[in-house]
């Protein structure tokens, strides 16, 4: 097989099932986690007919394909956008910080959310959504969606 229809398969097989409610589960332990990035690098050595100890850094970066925490961030980014945008048919109630008080702060001129301090978990996306949407440039807030899509994905593969 040529590496065109390996990747084809590689998206219909593989990658569909770790994007799958991956803003639900992707904030598990690392432990578990790191399992489905072993086998994603498994797969992505088969694309490229790879020796088993290749690094894959380059692989991901050349077939445009994120790896899995990246996707985690992702998909988070693209549910906070929607809340942010109000186009977002969930139940989640998040607050700007300039909604909450009307001085001006650094976080408030940023389009910023308020992380909650309650006592729920750290990899809730009640605290993980705002944290990433707030690690965001303002630049890439005010973008479209698809260009907002397009952005997060080219950051995240241009770190690899």
């Amino acid at each position: 097989m040529d590496k065109k229809s390996l990747r084809q398969i590689y998206f219909g097989l593989v990658h569909q099932k770790l994007q799958y409610c991956v803003s639900c589960w992707g904030g598990c332990f690392k432990s578990e986690i790191g399992k489905l990035e072993v086998l994603q690098r498994k797969a992505i050595r088969n694309i490229e007919q790879a020796d088993y100890r290749s690094p894959t850094s380059s692989f991901f970066q050349k077939h445009k394909i994120l790896k899995v925490r990246d996707i985690y961030f992702f998909q988070i980014s693209k549910i906070m956008f929607k809340i942010y945008n109000n186009s977002w048919l969930g139940n989640f109630k998040f607050c700007l910080i300039n909604q909450i008080h009307s001085y001006e702060t650094r976080s408030s001129l940023n389009l910023n959310f308020y992380i909650q301090n309650k006592k729920i978990s750290n990899s809730s996306i009640m605290k993980i959504g705002p944290k990433i949407w707030n690690s965001l440039p303002k630049c890439t807030k005010l973008l479209n969606f698809n260009l907002f899509k397009r952005t997060i994905k080219n950051q995240k593969l241009a770190a690899y």
